[in-house]
Parts: structure tokens; C-alpha cells; sequence
């Protein structure tokens, strides 16, 4: 006899809202039973809160209801001092959480380094697991620093209590005092602007995994958890860098020339990347909110920058001058407007983004870590996630330009 599973209305069973809706049942019944976890990173004051209580919506006045286990930015710091020698390794592993919770800590951390049958069991430590977890997702911008190197460009937006977004501008480039008014005449009312929003839904963005209960009870020539927890992390940052990159081919579009190029039998270069560059940054700074500071290639086309003799000059050596901090050149050589040159593989050759950073913006919502303890079968289940867009306000899709033909 042949059974098959009941779709509840589905197309199929493989149908991803199906699995959603069961995943989702499973987690609201074990929600219920008390066994889920919640761990939730507030941007803004840097704590990092748990609760067994079901979280349905972000806002405010949850913050003050959940007990704080540990604090981010002091953990940031202690890290620090201990490298510099200020802080010993106690105080760096320690002091960053709550008092209340220091006795966990503390029993987690000895039988972590003990690595024995009955390492990290989320029954007897699952505040201090869940914290781990959000601590592994949060070093997001300490993560390969050169791949990822267009992080830190959007200008930063940090929301802790709700993740729709009404972000307003004000748009005003006009001059509204006239000098020059006469006795009973009308005085001038327009030349003041105007106001503008973009209303954002920030991204929820996921992952998780699983560990039986046999996981625990077994010891590894590696820290599996760790290797796992890391891969998150990194792909967390891969996430924000991914949309960060889709958004730079929507800058409008002007026509280069080859920076490489030589005419037979000449010692000069044939074309001059300073008149692209230059093009590029008149033509966005019509728009006079505009301030035109970054410029992004991949690394053959800041070759061919560098070694352009109207760059270098007509005898001298083909070498960049300026040194590099993961891939980004500060102050770039003849280039007065421009605060950085990013060097980055992922963009296409012949190509240059010239452009104000501030065109995209970085929205930073909160974070969630949930940890789930099932019985049939033994197993701790771990789910992050973190709510997060990169957009460009609509006032400022014209900041920038896209070179071509380079």
C-alpha cells in the first residue's frame, strides 16, 4: 500500500510555501512547549538580548522586557585592550556579559575546552549557545576585509525598532533671499525646496542548522560548530556585498576611451584617463547636492590608469605611488575630488564608477538568533537572521557615473 503526504491545498509537495508552512508550525509548536530560544542584537546600544518568548513583530518597547545577556560593543573593545595588553584574556572572555549570566559563562567555556560527551548542550547553556551564535553573525565587518572591500562605502543607517523605513530628504538648490526688492512689490514665495521620501521594507535574510544529539557526544579533529557558524557569517557578508554590487550598473551610463592604448611609432599614450575621470565627476555634480569622492575598477584598469603616460609622464616607471589598505587607494594621484579608489574584482573590465558613496545607504535592522530544542528525534536547531537593505533614495539616483569603453 502506497501512502502519500497530504499537501493542504499545495500544488506539490515541493512546493517552497508548503515547506515553509511546515517549517513554521514546527517552530510556533515548539514556541509553545517553551523549548525556542530567542536571541536579538539591538544595532543601537550594542546589547544582545534572549527570551523563550515568541517574537512576531519588531519594536521598541520589547528591548526593556528581555533580559540582556551580553554587550557587543564591550566585547569589541575588551578584544581590543587584550590585544594591546590592557585587558587579560579573563577579562576579554568575560566581561562583556551581564553579571547574572557569568556563572554560565563560565561553566560553558571550561567544558567547551574540555571538549568531553557533554560539550555546549543547549538545555544546560542555551543562553550562553545563542550568544555565540549572534556574536559569530556580528563580526560581519571583520570578514575578509579585501574580498568584501565595498562594505564600508554606503553611508551607514542604523534602525533598531521597526524595519519599514520612511527615509525623507529635503531637496532644495535654489536660491529663496532676492536682493533687490522694490517698495509694494510682491515678494517672491517660491524657491524653497521640496520634500521627498523612500519608503523601504528592509530584507529578511537566513540561515540555519542542526546538530543531533550523537553530534555533541562525539569529539572532531576540527570545531565543526565553529567552521559552520563561520561559513554563516561569511555568507551573511557576501549577502549585503552582493546587493551593494548589483546597485552600481544602474548609475547612467558614459563613454569612455581605452586607457591602455597606443599609437604605432608614438611614446605616448593615445587617450588620457584624467579627461573620463573629469567628465565623469562635471557631469554628476549638476546635480548640486552631488559630491562626487569615489572612483571603483578592477584591478587591471587601475593598471592601466597608472601606467597611462599622461598619469605617470613620458619616461618614468610604470608603478602605482600610492599605498593600499585592503585594496583601496587613498587620495588617488591627480585626482583632487576623489577620496578613494576601490580595486575590486568583481568589476567588469573597461569599466569605472565614479560616483557620490552617498548614493547608496546602508540600512542596518535588527538581528535575530533562534535556537530550537526538539525531542523526536534529540536535536538543537539554529536559525539567524538579520533584517537589512541597500538602497539608493530617490533623490539620488543621478550621483554618479558609469564609464565604459575604458
Amino acid at each position: 500500500m502506497s501512502y502519500t503526504a497530504p499537501n493542504y491545498g499545495y500544488a506539490t509537495n515541493n512546493n517552497p510555501e508548503y515547506i515553509q508552512s511546515l517549517v513554521s508550525k514546527e517552530v510556533r509548536k515548539y514556541q509553545d512547549q517553551g523549548k525556542v530560544q530567542n536571541a536579538m542584537y539591538n544595532p543601537k546600544t550594542g546589547y544582545i538580548h534572549v527570551t523563550s518568548e515568541s517574537v512576531d513583530k519588531i519594536a521598541s518597547e520589547h528591548w526593556n522586557n528581555w533580559p540582556k545577556v551580553a554587550n557587543y560593543e564591550t566585547y569589541k573593545k575588551l578584544k581590543a585592550q587584550n590585544a594591546s595588553g590592557q585587558k587579560n584574556t579573563d577579562q576579554a572572555t568575560y566581561d562583556y556579559i551581564m553579571p547574572e549570566f557569568q556563572d554560565q559563562a563560565l561553566r560553558y567555556y571550561d567544558q567547551y575546552k574540555a571538549r568531553g560527551a557533554a560539550v555546549i548542550t543547549s538545555t544546560e547553556f542555551p543562553q550562553i549557545t545563542v550568544t555565540q551564535v549572534s556574536q559569530a553573525l556580528l563580526n560581519r565587518q571583520q570578514l575578509v576585509a579585501q574580498k568584501y572591500n565595498l562594505l564600508n562605502i554606503p553611508e551607514k543607517l542604523t534602525v533598531s525598532d521597526t524595519i519599514n523605513i520612511v527615509y525623507p530628504e529635503y531637496n532644495n538648490t535654489t536660491q529663496t533671499v532676492r536682493v533687490g526688492y522694490k517698495e509694494n512689490e510682491a515678494i517672491d514665495t517660491s524657491g524653497y525646496g521640496s520634500f521627498t521620501q523612500t519608503n523601504v521594507t528592509l530584507k529578511k535574510a537566513g540561515a540555519g542548522m542542526a546538530f543531533t544529539e550523537e553530534y555533541y557526544m562525539r569529539q572532531f579533529t576540527m570545531d565543526i560548530q565553529a567552521l559552520i557558524l563561520e561559513k554563516i557569517a561569511l555568507d551573511f557578508t557576501a549577502a549585503r556585498y552582493n546587493r551593494i554590487l548589483a546597485k552600481l550598473p544602474n548609475l547612467t551610463d558614459l563613454a569612455g576611451a581605452d586607457w591602455a592604448a597606443y599609437t604605432a611609432g608614438n611614446l605616448q599614450s593615445t587617450n588620457r584617463p584624467y579627461n573620463d575621470l573629469n567628465a565623469a565627476y562635471v557631469a554628476t555634480n549638476s546635480d548640486k547636492l552631488a559630491n562626487i569622492d569615489t572612483i571603483i575598477t578592477n584591478q587591471q584598469q587601475f593598471i592601466d590608469f597608472y601606467s597611462n603616460t599622461w598619469v605617470k609622464g613620458l619616461f618614468n616607471n610604470d608603478a602605482a605611488s600610492t599605498a593600499r589598505l585592503n585594496q583601496i587607494v587613498a587620495n588617488p594621484p591627480g585626482i583632487t575630488w576623489a577620496n578613494q579608489w576601490v580595486i575590486n574584482e568583481d568589476i567588469a573590465a573597461n569599466k569605472a564608477y565614479v560616483f557620490d558613496h552617498r548614493f547608496l545607504v546602508d540600512i542596518e535592522g535588527p538581528r535575530k538568533t533562534q535556537q530550537i530544542n526538539t525531542y523526536n528525534p534529540d536535536q538543537t536547531i539554529f536559525i539567524q537572521k538579520e533584517w537589512f537593505d541597500i538602497v539608493t533614495p530617490s533623490t539620488r539616483t543621478g550621483w554618479g557615473r558609469e564609464l565604459t569603453g575604458l
